[in-house]
């Protein structure tokens, strides 16, 4: 499978490769090639890494922080907060840079992962929901 497209974007949605978590929608997100040491879990040694997604904060469906040291803030899944994903420079703080490597690319795989953790979908949310608690939720949102 091919992860980038032509315009060198993620060319499939982006996933936690722990919990499954979408982290990037197609598109969102451009191939960069930089190498940086991030390390694993907070705390834990460094490994190279050779290839990111670079993006600003409004490109992501899902992510958190972590630690910052000397200037850079570590990115993780904000749902599972199992390993740092990427980092952000903090003297540049409009881009951000998630780690090609860390992130899953199969749907199927991530949902089995989603359905694993036990945390519900918000399609499953409201599927339970009747009618009526439907058309007050929509009525609540909209005020």
């Amino acid at each position: 499978m091919d992860m980038q497209d032509a315009k060198g974007k993620n060319a499939t949605s982006c996933f936690c490769r722990v919990c499954g978590c979408k982290v990037f929608l197609p598109a969102a997100a451009t191939f960069v090639e930089q190498e940086y040491s991030l390390p694993t879990r907070k705390g834990a040694a460094c490994v190279a890494e050779a290839c990111f997604w670079s993006c600003s904060m409004m490109d992501f469906e899902n992510i958190g922080f972590t630690h910052t040291k000397d200037n850079i803030k570590f990115l993780t899944c904000a749902d599972c907060e199992q390993e740092v994903l990427g980092f952000q420079d903090l003297s540049n703080p409009k881009v951000m840079f998630v780690a090609v490597e860390r992130l899953l690319y199969d749907a199927d795989k991530a949902a089995e992962l989603k359905q694993r953790s036990g945390a519900p979908s918000i399609e499953s949310l409201l599927g339970n929901l009747s009618p009526e608690q439907l058309e007050q939720l929509s009525k609540n949102s909209m005020q």
